[in-house]
């Protein structure tokens, strides 16, 4: 087999990361480890400082070579390529690990707080990028606007209204390098085909689970992992289970978390409801054992992780029809598809799922599995890039 040099490229890497996004780009660069290639992820702990205090545990990385880039001055770098589009520290890193690695293939990910400089090429590599969300063609990576799917217009207006700098750079943004761009949904492919790129509809992977999963004292319940936040549809899922009698337990952190609590404890919903925090290495239990793992999101989702996680040990998908999350969830059943104008409604009166366990993990092992995407990317890095 053929051994390739790697060089990939993400705002966010495990164990400084936030979404699923970063996981995806770890479960990418090891499973190509283990393919015998050489892979090296170049990443910013400036940028994970912006947005979370503190210092997460380290992780073992295994034989992926990874970059972890800090300036002395911290925060501000990435603040910069936020406000002007890149930075001279960042730039010269990659140019680089570029000319000492001399890699075969470039694979950009999340690169909003990196800088758009990276899309340049440097030398003779195929040059990729995954689409993990909006960043192409919006500067809020959501395409949301007052709260609703935002229709493309009025970019100025919208930024100055979020209180952050517009990003005049955008202008010059130079998408010509890139050889291929990898949608992991029809709907985000939907979002970007007006950037005229040659594109190939490529749905994320999860990692096999562990073989052995503990078991939790836990009956018949449903599932929230995810960001704590309002435009993943939290506070509709909480106003929703208020008026249900089904059990619900929410895992994850962010802006709604202390909301959470609040209101929990002030409408007397404990038991019933439980917000149990963050559980990195103990999400597996709870995936394997809920009803439904619920994905209420308001914003237009793309391909998320927690979906295919949930499908890899048998538990459905219960969703809203934002963005690309539904093409996942009606491979189970059109059913468990809620339209967003009934969404609060739809979840207060949901059911356990019919269809069984091994059904979904069959769907799982078909579309999502470790095997069937490391085929389609393989024959991507080689050349191919299937139109849409």
């Amino acid at each position: 087999m053929e051994t390739l040099k790697f060089i990939m490229t993400s705002t966010f890497y495990p164990s400084y990361h936030i979404g699923g996004d970063a996981v995806h780009v770890k479960y990418l660069a090891e499973e190509l480890v283990k393919r015998g290639h050489e892979v090296h992820v170049m990443f910013s702990r400036d940028a994970y400082r912006m947005k979370r205090k503190g210092v997460p545990e380290s992780i073992d990385h295994g034989k992926v070579q990874v970059h972890a880039l800090e300036s002395t001055y911290g925060r501000l770098t990435p603040m910069k390529v936020y406000a002007f589009g890149n930075s001279g520290f960042i730039l010269n890193n990659y140019r680089k690990l570029v000319s000492d690695v001399k890699p075969d293939v470039v694979h950009h990910h999340n690169i909003s707080l990196l800088g758009h400089g990276l899309l340049r090429k440097l030398g003779d590599y195929r040059q990729l990028y995954t689409a993990h969300d909006h960043w192409l063609v919006c500067q809020g990576n959501d395409m949301i606007k007052k709260g609703e799917p935002c229709d493309g217009k009025g970019c100025l207006v919208c930024a100055l209204a979020s209180g952050r700098p517009p990003q005049f750079w955008r202008r010059k943004l130079d998408t010509t390098g890139i050889d291929c761009l990898i949608c992991p949904s029809e709907y985000m492919a939907s979002k970007l085909a007006p950037l005229g790129i040659k594109t190939t509809i490529l749905p994320n992977f999860s990692s096999d689970p562990p073989a052995s999963i503990p078991d939790i004292d836990e009956e018949d319940f449903y599932l929230y992992m995810g960001v704590m936040g309002e435009h993943k549809g939290v506070r509709v899922l909480l106003d929703a289970f208020s008026k249900s009698s089904n059990r619900l337990i929410l895992l994850g952190r962010g802006a709604l978390a202390k909301e959470t609590e609040a209101i929990i404890e002030k409408r007397g919903l404990a038991p019933r409801m439980r917000y149990l925090g963050w559980k990195t290495d103990e999400k597996w239990p709870y995936l394997k054992k809920a009803n439904a793992v619920l994905i209420p999101s308001i914003c237009q989702e793309n391909n998320p992780l927690v979906a295919l996680e949930a499908m890899s040990v048998g538990t459905p998908v219960i969703c809203s029809d934002a963005g690309g999350t539904k093409e996942v969830v009606k491979l189970l059943s059109e059913k468990l598809v809620i339209p967003m104008k009934e969404l609060e409604i739809g979840l207060a009166s949901i059911s356990r799922p019919t269809i069984s366990r091994a059904e979904v993990m069959a769907i799982f092992k078909t579309n999502f599995s470790v095997e069937a995407y490391m085929k389609r990317y393989m024959e991507i890095v080689k050349g191919g890039c299937q139109s849409i």
